[in-house]
């Protein structure tokens, strides 16, 4: 049985189908809209069993990406999804998925930017909007994806964050910070790797006679080795290991550091360092590597980028060879000036009536 009724100052629709009670909202005050809003609803399912689709809601592709696909993502990952979903939630999930439109999603950036939200933030529920969505497809719960579609230079990304080190202030943040602390912050500059990697890291992943690191949970779940340094192996050598544990940087019964964010902004805070990060010493790996002359790919492949364009933000860096280039192409121009010669010109035709410049015409004097 087909109805309208009223909840609050609008008119929302109620009928049957397939066993369930479908209820939506027909966000009108008018009775007579109402009922058209009913019927159209109505053809629009019945459209939908003559194709052959069973007709499905954003909340029932949240449930079963939450089901199917999210269990395979990292712990973290996953975490970030949900707070993402919880944006997305109550402006997406009563609507059909045949039915999300350029509008609805404009309507969604334009809210969240009202809540305050960032570009970067507003494209990261989008992302993750699109990997739902994405799935829908696969599921053939739908044809096309309509964020991807969606033009969003409007929330424009910012610029990738380069923020690393000098000499001068990476000796102070070591000697500012605790000693727990001292390993962890000279690992990640030696080696770039990120702070779950260094918290997470296990001696049975650490082979000191072959100089490598095997890290096998990575952010893009590809194992990957670390080179270890002179000042590297120093740093691990000196770590004290537990007699249980085996995790390098442990608290006092074996338990692996979860977050250490407060005490490395103490001594961030100590070292009269601005704003910097712990992710930031793995810039600084990567500036300093550049800098010393380390190529692009290399580079990539020890910090685990999925794709060379990770890496050349830091291509900037890179300037010996454009010295040594620009002090070649000064010498050769030094060089060549003292010998060089003007020679006629094959291009100047003689009944132009223009006399030819050889070295015997004295140059023209100018009144």
């Amino acid at each position: 049985m087909a109805s309208v009724y009223k909840r609050g100052p609008h008119y929302w629709i109620r009928f049957q189908w397939m066993g369930k009670t479908v209820r939506k909202s027909a966000r009108t005050m008018k009775k007579t809209e109402a009922l058209q809003f009913l019927m159209r609803e109505m053809d629009t399912y019945k459209r939908w069993v003559r194709e052959g689709r069973r007709y499905h809601i954003v909340q029932e592709m949240i449930d079963k990406y939450r089901v199917e696909h999210m269990p395979s993502l990292k712990i973290t990952t996953r975490k970030s999804y949900a707070g993402n979903i919880r944006q997305l939630s109550p402006h997406f999930a009563h609507l059909d998925l045949e039915k999300i439109s350029k509008g609805n999603i404009t309507e969604f950036i334009s809210a969240r930017r009202r809540d305050g939200a960032t570009s970067p933030t507003i494209r990261r529920d989008l992302s993750v909007f699109s990997s739902m969505l994405s799935c829908a497809v696969v599921w053939d719960w739908l044809d096309v994806n309509p964020v991807k579609n969606y033009d969003k230079r409007s929330i424009r990304e910012n610029p990738p964050r380069i923020r690393y080190l000098t000499r001068g202030e990476y000796q102070r943040l070591v000697d500012a910070a605790s000693d727990y602390m001292k390993p962890m912050i000279t690992l990640a500059v030696q080696t770039g790797m990120r702070v779950g990697e260094i918290l997470s890291l296990k001696w049975s992943r650490v082979d000191l006679q072959r100089r490598e690191i095997l890290l096998l949970e990575t952010k893009s779940n590809r194992p990957r080795v670390i080179p270890l340094s002179d000042n590297a192996v120093t740093t691990l050598v000196t770590i004290l290991r537990h007699p249980t544990s085996d995790y390098v940087f442990h608290k006092e019964d074996g338990e692996r550091y979860i977050r250490i964010v407060i005490g490395f902004r103490g001594a961030v805070r100590r070292a009269g360092i601005e704003n910097f990060r712990f992710h930031d010493l793995r810039h600084t790996f990567a500036s300093w590597a550049v800098q010393s002359g380390m190529d692009l790919y290399r580079l990539s492949r020890i910090l685990g980028h999925s794709t060379m364009d990770m890496s050349t933000r830091y291509a900037h860096l890179a300037t010996a060879d454009l010295h040594r280039a620009i002090h070649e192409m000064g010498s050769f121009m030094g060089t060549n000036a003292e010998n060089a010669q003007i020679q006629p010109s094959e291009a100047t035709p003689s009944h132009l009536g223009l006399p030819s410049l050889d070295a015997t015409t004295p140059p023209r004097k100018l009144h």
